[in-house]
C-alpha cells in the first residue's frame, strides 16, 4: 500500500472531527490555506438540495464576530500557539475553542425580529455559556445541560439554571418554547432517544428546536461516560457532502422522528489553532425544526443532482 493510500485511509478511519480536521491539515501542509476563500464555508449547491427544502434554506454570510475570531487566530504568536498545543488537553475542560456566529445570524435563521421575546429555553450541551447567551437574549428562563463540572459552575455564574444532564426529559413535558441541540446529536450515544425526548419536551404548537449537526456525519462518543465511542443507536445519514447529508438528515433522520424543517442555513464551525494551523474548521448544518404529526416525506428521486 502506497504513502498516499495509507495517508488516505487513517484520514477517513479517524472517527472524531476535529481530531480528523487536524491529522488532514498536518499532512496536506499549508497549501489548502493559502488557496481558501472562507466564503466558501456558506456556499451551498442548490441543485442539490431537495426540491421540497429549496425554499427553506436561509444563506448566510460572514459575520463581524467570526472576522475578528479569524483576525485573532492569525494574529497569534507562534509562543502562543505552542503553549495552546502543549496545554489544549488540559485547558479544554475549562475553556471553549469553538466559536459560532452571531446575533443577526441567529435571527435570520429563526426569522425573527430583535424585539422577539420566548418565555423558556433549553440548551442541551450548553459548554461554556458563549453561544447559549446569543439566543438568551430573547428569552426569559434560560435552562442548560451539561455534564462537566468546570462548565456547569460557568453557567451558573451567568445565571442560567442548570438541570439534569439525564433526567430532564422525565421533568420538563411540553415546558420549552425553544430547545437548542448544537453539535450534540452526533456526539450522543442515544440519538434518536434524544430526538423523542426534544419532541415531548417542546411546547406542542409553537415550540422549535435548533439543531446543528457536523457534516458528513460520523457519529463519536465522547469518551468518559461509556465504554465505547460507538453510539448505542445509529443515525441513517448517508452523504459525503453538505447538500447530500442535508437531504439525508431530513428525509431518514429528522421526519421520521416527527419533526418538519422550518429553516436550514449552513454555517463553519470553527476552533482555535495550535501549531499547525491558526484555526480549524468543520462544516455544521443547522435547521430550525417543529414538530409535525403529518409530514410528507422526501425521496431520493425529488433530489437534482448535477
Amino acid at each position: 500500500m502506497s504513502y498516499d493510500t495509507n495517508m488516505n485511509y487513517l484520514s477517513r478511519t479517524i472517527r472524531n472531527p476535529w481530531a480528523r480536521q487536524a491529522y488532514t491539515s498536518i499532512v496536506n501542509g499549508d497549501d489548502e490555506e493559502q488557496e481558501f476563500d472562507p466564503n466558501q464555508w456558506y456556499k451551498i449547491n442548490m441543485k442539490k438540495i431537495n426540491r421540497n427544502l429549496k425554499r427553506l434554506c436561509i444563506k448566510s454570510t460572514m459575520d463581524q464576530a467570526t472576522r475578528q475570531f479569524l483576525d485573532s487566530c492569525h494574529d497569534a504568536s507562534i509562543v502562543k500557539n505552542i503553549f495552546d498545543s502543549l496545554t489544549s488537553s488540559f485547558l479544554h475542560v475549562f475553556f471553549s475553542q469553538t466559536t459560532t456566529n452571531g446575533r443577526q445570524q441567529y435571527l435570520n435563521l429563526v426569522n425573527h425580529s430583535p424585539d422577539w421575546r420566548l418565555s423558556t429555553m433549553l440548551d442541551l450541551g450548553a459548554g461554556d455559556g458563549n453561544v447559549t447567551s446569543i439566543m438568551a437574549e430573547f428569552v426569559e428562563k434560560v435552562y442548560v445541560t451539561e455534564v462537566s463540572t468546570a462548565m456547569r459552575w460557568r453557567l451558573q455564574q451567568r445565571g442560567y439554571q442548570c438541570i439534569d444532564a439525564f433526567k430532564w426529559p422525565e421533568l420538563y413535558q411540553e415546558k420549552f418554547d425553544i430547545i437548542s441541540c448544537l453539535n450534540v446529536l452526533d456526539r450522543a450515544d442515544r440519538p434518536l432517544t434524544l430526538l423523542s425526548n426534544v419532541k415531548k419536551c417542546l411546547k406542542p404548537n409553537d415550540g422549535i428546536c435548533i439543531i446543528a449537526v457536523v457534516v458528513p456525519v460520523s457519529c463519536y462518543v465522547e469518551p468518559g461516560w461509556f465504554s465505547t465511542n460507538v453510539p448505542a443507536e445509529k443515525l441513517n445519514v448517508q452523504g459525503n457532502n453538505f447538500e447530500e447529508s442535508v437531504n439525508s438528515l431530513v428525509r431518514n433522520v429528522f421526519n421520521p422522528a416527527g419533526f418538519t424543517v422550518v429553516n436550514f442555513t449552513r454555517l463553519p464551525y470553527l476552533c482555535q489553532g495550535d501549531i499547525y494551523e491558526h484555526y480549524y474548521t468543520l462544516d455544521d448544518a443547522v435547521f430550525v425544526l417543529k414538530c409535525s404529526d403529518s409530514m410528507a416525506t422526501i425521496s431520493s428521486n425529488d433530489v437534482s443532482i448535477i
